[in-house]
């Protein structure tokens, strides 16, 4: 019976064995690169010359661009634009919804509602009558 238990546990020591996984690494490992020009290849190995090997093949520079064909285009007016006043900006940060996503910055619109120095400076503005409420 001895003999039955030791290869049971010899069987549970191999099945945990075969579950256990090398640890990842911090970046992922790209194969050596081999970059042949004409008969002389060279094998890249660094991972900084790597992404930029395959940044230049899968991404090459954009050629030329050929205007010769849009001579005499006729490009229409400019469109003008008005000022937007300090009024308007204030007026559309105040409508805004609250809660949504933030912007590019990381500000949210409720930040840009409750600032303190935004209220400061209406204030100021309304105490010294350059701004109407």
């Amino acid at each position: 019976m001895a003999k039955a238990d030791n290869i049971s546990t010899a069987w549970k020591i191999l099945r945990c064995m075969s579950k256990v996984r090398e640890p990842r690494a911090s970046e992922p490992r790209l194969p050596t690169l081999v970059v042949q020009k004409g008969e002389v290849e060279r094998k890249v190995t660094d991972s900084r010359e790597k992404a930029d090997l395959l940044r230049r093949k899968f991404f090459p520079a954009p050629p030329d661009t050929d205007l010769s064909n849009i001579v005499g285009t006729i490009y229409p007016t400019p469109y003008r634009m008005e000022r937007i006043t300090a009024n308007e900006v204030r007026e559309a940060i105040r409508c805004a919804l609250s809660g949504k996503a933030p912007g590019p910055r990381r500000h949210t619109t409720r930040s840009a509602q409750e600032n303190d120095q935004h209220r400061r400076l209406q204030s100021a503005m309304v105490a010294s009558g350059h701004l109407q409420r």
